[in-house]
């Protein structure tokens, strides 16, 4: 008996092996991402300017790699100093220390972008907060006054312009970058579950329209597995909003089916071995049997290229 509705894995024209570099931009679950690989040593950077929710923050921050900093958006708020293009926790303790921290990503970001094979952006709402004094989209409201901003529903063609632009861009600083697009699984409810729905249809659209469009850009069905494959409240975290472990866990092995050379995915299994292997705490560190242990997985991690 088959008790769940299977979402399709995507074809895809190509595919990622060990060595490659990937970078995840976007909602939380591009940390999820990130922090899953990372773990296991592979060369993946996630969310370096922090969460971006929207397409259009993510092209800011990202035509900001090109162009001086300007502290027109920063703001001072506890002793820190933050940006409205970026998440609360790109801060400073003064002004020039954040203009430095910054200045300094988007150098590190620009060099790994240069030679990395993938980036996968997830995007979460369509639902934006513009500053009324600037009427210019924020990316975080940094805890400040609700009568400072505006809510706006960004409408498709500008979404989907914005997301040309984030494309063009990322294909102008590395023309062999693979794009691969996907939505946040976790609905914001905060806007509303109409509403949420209502985003959540946006941005799909705008995500068919740049696969469509380009042979290098691609999208995955996070969000479909975990509402359609997935639809059960064992796999939502205690919230009933984010996915659990399992389920993230889940979502990312599809991923490792798509994108993932058979190569790749052997060496991720090794990986889970070793990190688990590493997780271990033995009654006594001294004692041949450790010390054996020991020696096998130093080989074992040197075979697999293990970034320490």
């Amino acid at each position: 008996m088959i008790l769940q509705t299977p979402v399709k894995n995507p074809a895809t024209k190509f595919s990622l092996e060990p060595l490659d570099l990937m970078l995840s931009l976007g909602s939380c679950f591009a940390d999820n991402f990130a922090d899953n690989y990372r773990k296991l040593k592979l060369g993946v950077w996630g969310n370096p300017f922090g969460n971006i929710f929207n397409v259009v923050s993510l092209y800011d921050v990202l035509s900001q790699t090109q162009t001086p900093y300007t502290t027109d958006f920063q703001l001072k708020r506890d002793e820190h100093y933050f940006d409205y293009r970026y998440h609360t926790e790109i801060k400073g303790l003064s002004a020039d220390s954040l203009r430095d921290k910054i200045e300094t990503t988007n150098v590190s970001f620009v060099s790994y972008l240069k030679v990395s094979k993938c980036i996968i952006i997830t995007l979460g709402t369509s639902w934006v907060y513009s500053l009324k004094t600037t009427n210019k989209i924020v990316a975080n409201c940094h805890k400040q006054n609700a009568s400072l901003f505006s809510k706006i529903l960004l409408d498709e063609n500008t979404q989907a312009d914005y997301l040309q632009k984030t494309i063009a861009l990322l294909r102008k600083l590395n023309p062999k970058l693979q794009i691969i697009l996907t939505l946040s699984p976790v609905r914001h409810i905060k806007d509303g579950l109409p509403e949420n729905a209502v985003s959540k249809a946006i941005l799909r659209l705008i995500c068919h329209r740049a696969e469509q469009e380009h042979d290098f850009v691609h999208y995955f069905p996070a969000y479909e597995i975990l509402l359609d494959e997935l639809r059960d409240y064992r796999f939502y975290a205690e919230d009933l909003i984010h996915p659990s472990k399992t389920a993230i866990e889940y979502i990312l092995n599809r991923f490792e089916e798509v994108y993932f050379s058979p190569a790749f995915r052997e060496n991720v299994k090794k990986r889970v071995e070793i990190h688990t292997s590493l997780q271990h705490r033995p009654l006594n560190p001294q004692s041949k049997a450790h010390l054996l242990f020991l020696e096998k997985l130093e080989e074992e991690i040197n075979a697999i290229g293990w970034i320490k």
